[in-house]
């Protein structure tokens, strides 16, 4: 990886950590790249960032690296059912620009790698803002030792513009670790449903429209219900994270209309327009919940999507 005037060549073999070796043999890696978006080379200080927890390796940089990228794929659905693969041109450069990068070791199963993969996407667009994992470019398996990659790789292209600039100053990057450690001495039942909710976070802002919706209220419902149909202690959350009482709460965000709207699309079978701003509600509402539940200092994600201009949940609701 490198970047503009203060070039800096990283070998992923020397910032794998070492726990992660098999005596001097280094792990085959599972390696996801998200492009950011409205990031810009000052932002960086120069120089790449790196944070390593206790399940993966970090990096935000401007600058290039190899990748394989998916091959292109032509299928006939007529009587007979053909499949051609090009693999002509898999290897490529990304262009200059700013990107994060997740590693962690190909773990026993691809369900835990993904997860692993997942969980810190997850934290790290709630973080820093969901244009620090604006797009997946490419998610490879690499084989050190082999030589060779394992291609892996979807993607959902969004307007990234209504979105805020990745945050990168020093203090947000480094909630991350904070974030990590918190996570780690939670009780396990804890620890499973903030994973859980981080991996319906991060498949919810890779998916279009009402998928984005339903998976981002999943996330939600995940991390702060205790049951289906109690979403008080959502709002207890709210109100310790905003410092109001829970009935506030309740009044100011009405989570308890957003769990009816849900209810109407999925039991009622009503196909009612979702709104984008009232995803990125949701999304906000989920991020404040994160920060309470892992202890970080309370930014208000949802205060201010209510305080944007023209912001009514009665019409995003369809209560009008």
């Amino acid at each position: 990886m490198a970047s503009e005037k203060h070039e800096e060549q990283m070998r992923f073999e020397e910032i794998v950590p070492r726990e992660w070796f098999r005596g001097d043999q280094p792990p085959r890696l599972r390696i996801r790249c998200y492009q950011m978006a409205r990031a810009t080379l000052q932002a960086f200080h120069s120089r790449p960032l790196c944070i390593a927890t206790d399940r993966a390796v970090i990096s935000l940089f401007y600058g290039q690296m190899p990748y394989f990228a998916n091959p292109d794929v032509n299928v006939s659905v007529g009587m007979d059912f053909q499949l051609e693969v090009d693999a002509a041109n898999l290897r490529r450069d990304l262009p200059e620009g700013a990107y994060t990068v997740l590693m962690v070791p190909q773990l026993e199963t691809e369900y835990s790698s993904r997860l692993a993969l997942e969980f810190t996407a997850g934290l790290v667009s709630s973080i820093l803002g969901r244009n620090a994992a604006y797009r997946l470019i490419f998610d490879n398996t690499l084989d050190i030792v082999g030589d060779s990659t394992t291609i892996n790789n979807g993607d959902v292209i969004r307007v990234p513009l209504a979105d805020d600039p990745p945050d990168l100053s020093r203090s947000r990057v480094g909630m991350i670790p904070t974030a990590t450690s918190n996570f780690s001495a939670l009780p396990e039942a804890e620890r499973n449903r903030v994973e859980l909710a981080l991996h319906w976070h991060a498949e919810a802002i890779s998916s279009p429209a009402v998928d984005q919706f339903l998976k981002q209220w999943i996330a939600l419902e995940a991390l702060g219900m205790s049951d289906r149909e109690n979403i008080r202690p959502l709002n207890v959350s709210l109100g310790e994270a905003y410092g109001c009482s829970t009935e506030e709460a309740q009044q100011r965000f009405g989570v308890g209309r957003i769990f009816g709207f849900r209810s109407k699309i999925l039991h009622r079978g009503q196909r009612l327009p979702i709104f984008g701003i009232l995803e990125h509600y949701v999304e906000a509402l989920f991020r404040d919940v994160l920060f309470h539940k892992l202890g970080l200092p309370p930014v208000g994600h949802a205060a201010q999507v209510v305080a944007s201009p023209g912001f009514d949940l009665r019409y995003l609701l369809h209560e009008t």
